[in-house]
């Protein structure tokens, strides 16, 4: 069974509709959230 990673801001965006299919079909995914101030400069290429 694949993995899935939801690689998001921590805001509510287009990442929400996401969240909400993959939990309403209760499939196991990892929700990591982005904070845009510290962690994101950090991650952009």
């Amino acid at each position: 069974m694949p993995e899935y990673k939801l690689t998001y801001f921590n805001v509510m965006g287009l990442g929400e509709p996401i969240r909400f299919l993959l939990s309403y079909g209760d499939i196991e995914f990892e929700d990591i959230r982005v904070d845009r101030e510290n962690v994101w400069p950090k991650m952009k290429p």
